[in-house]
């Protein structure tokens, strides 16, 4: 199986990342009240993870900017401990239901720290769902805050959502 990363660079595949955006979060998870596109895409990098010439999965890298900040902010994770404009977020990170599991996932992360320091970032955080701690430490993340609810979104279930911060030196 070969797998490819690359950044969307026409706007047909930015619509398709956002598509796969709707299908996992508000269809597959349930999870509601997140905007898809938002106000943090026009400062993001968005990705497309391809498998046998389909795109499969995405993520996005929201770069440092003045304008709305970084989306870890929203659910009131202070990024003060760390050097302004050094710091990427990495969000929104979806593989469909079947491909899980079978995308070397050091391929995302890799490709990520890649982006990030491509943008003079030092350290790349994410605000991951407690069920995926165990992965991102796996290859490299480190916890750097304690969960945190997001009252932006909303399970199907009427549940708060809740993240994780996690942090990765790029």
């Amino acid at each position: 199986m070969t797998s490819t990363i690359q950044q969307t660079s026409a706007s047909e595949q930015l619509s398709l990342c956002h598509q796969l955006l709707v299908t996992v979060f508000h269809q597959e998870l349930n999870l509601f009240g997140m905007q898809i596109p938002d106000s943090y895409d026009p400062f993001s990098v968005y990705m497309q993870i391809i498998d046998l010439e389909a795109i499969v999965g995405t993520y996005r890298i929201v770069l440092p900017n003045a304008t709305v900040g970084l989306p870890i902010e929203e659910v009131g994770f202070d990024l003060s401990q760390f050097a302004p404009h050094k710091i990427c977020e990495m969000s929104r990170l979806v593989l469909l239901k079947e491909k899980r599991g079978k995308i070397p996932f050091n391929k995302i992360v890799d490709s990520a720290r890649k982006v990030a320091a491509q943008n003079n970032a030092s350290i790349l955080v994410a605000a991951i769902l407690p069920q995926n701690v165990t992965l991102f430490k796996r290859y490299g993340f480190s916890q750097v805050g304690q969960p945190l609810h997001d009252h932006s979104v909303e399970s199907g279930g009427g549940e708060e959502s809740v993240v994780v911060p996690m942090q990765i030196p790029v």
